[in-house]
């Protein structure tokens, strides 16, 4: 080998070295969870992709568990609990999974939906919550945090690893995790995606617990809300633009078409959330046309609900509950004594007042 030779493979080594022990340091760690380390590891610090994970955990599950009750949404389902949903319909017995998805888009429900069909399960009886941002998105997630499941968008395993090496080296996730794994410890730089520790979950049902702010409200009460008026501003109300239009309404068709071939026993819930801008009648109407006028629920805009501050944990998220007064309200008043005897928040501080 020439000398030449000699300094070329020394320059290429040099430089492809630390790309190889960043890949290798990548796959050891798994930091996404989309390798193998464990979902939901009290431990690691990264928040998980709901949309992989909630899919992931039903494929594993199904089959140890029978799911034949499903709860469908964004974030914002997530106040309403398998075994509260079950005992207010009064069917304890059934088998609930929560199949939500953080910023879910009708695009991402109608995909879960498709798929629980195509595997020949289960849908006695669907809860779909849905707001406003869920109905608008019909595409696929691309973000590292809500990208969909490969099997509900047929992408090839390997695609979908290499999109998660890619996020690895972008927006410097690569130095704070690097970072993070040196010091142990979370920095307020690192931002949103190192947020885990903030939720408890609870594998059987999918469902996921708001444990750090039920904490936070257990220990400042009123405080909690009257300390942070940059996140609990002054609602304007309105109404929504429409959003349901050619798209959308041919993905709730689907959605409606696999339920009625399943007998399914299905309920909508408009969210109450905290922006109290009312859900525009047309697309109101639209759901209803849909799914029948029976079985839509609609608390969007100012109601009793969305007027309690204290309701909220932030301007985004409704706590448990104004989900069991929503349940007590669509399966009957009759709901509320077996939902207070299956409340499954275990966590103080209920403040304020339905």
């Amino acid at each position: 080998m020439t000398n030449s030779s000699r300094s070329l493979a020394t320059w290429i080594v040099a430089v492809a070295s630390p790309l190889v022990a960043s890949v290798l340091f990548y796959v050891a760690s798994d930091p996404f969870c989309v390798l193998h380390r464990k979902l939901y590891a009290a431990e690691h610090p990264v928040a998980i992709n709901r949309d992989y994970a909630s899919t992931q955990l039903y494929l594993e599950q199904q089959g140890q568990h029978d799911y034949d009750s499903i709860v469908f949404g964004n974030s914002r389902s997530t106040a309403f609990r398998c075994s509260e949903w079950l005992a207010a319909m009064g069917r304890p017995g059934q088998r609930c999974f929560h199949f939500d998805a953080w910023k879910e888009s009708l695009f991402g429900l109608a995909a879960k939906v498709r798929l629980v069909d195509e595997l020949g399960h289960s849908l006695r009886d669907v809860l779909v919550v849905v707001d406003g941002s869920l109905l608008a998105g019909v595409l696929p997630g691309t973000d590292p945090a809500f990208r969909n499941h490969p099997r509900l968008v047929g992408q090839g395993w390997f695609g979908f690893e290499a999109d998660y090496l890619t996020d690895f080296f972008s927006n410097h996730f690569c130095l704070k995790y690097v970072d993070y794994a040196l010091f142990g410890k979370v920095r307020g730089y690192m931002g949103a995606a190192f947020d885990a520790r903030a939720f408890t979950h609870l594998p059987d049902s999918n469902d996921v617990l708001f444990s750090a702010a039920e904490l936070r409200i257990a220990r400042e009460g009123e405080a909690y809300w009257r300390a942070r008026p940059n996140v609990f501003v002054a609602r304007k109300g309105g109404v929504s633009p429409i959003t349901v239009l050619g798209e959308q309404r041919r993905l709730l068709e689907e959605i409606r078409s696999v339920l009625e071939r399943h007998g399914t026993r299905a309920r909508i819930v408009v969210a109450p959330l905290y922006d109290e801008i009312r859900m525009n009648p047309s697309d109101l109407q639209t759901l209803r046309a849909i799914f029948g006028s029976d079985s839509v629920a609609d608390y969007s805009g100012d109601n009793p609900l969305t007027e309690q501050v204290q309701n909220y944990y932030e301007a985004s998220h409704f706590r448990p509950e104004v989900a069991r007064k929503i349940l007590s309200d669509v399966y009957g008043r009759s709901a509320a004594r077996d939902l207070s005897a299956h409340a499954t928040d275990s966590t103080p501080g209920r403040g304020g007042r339905l």
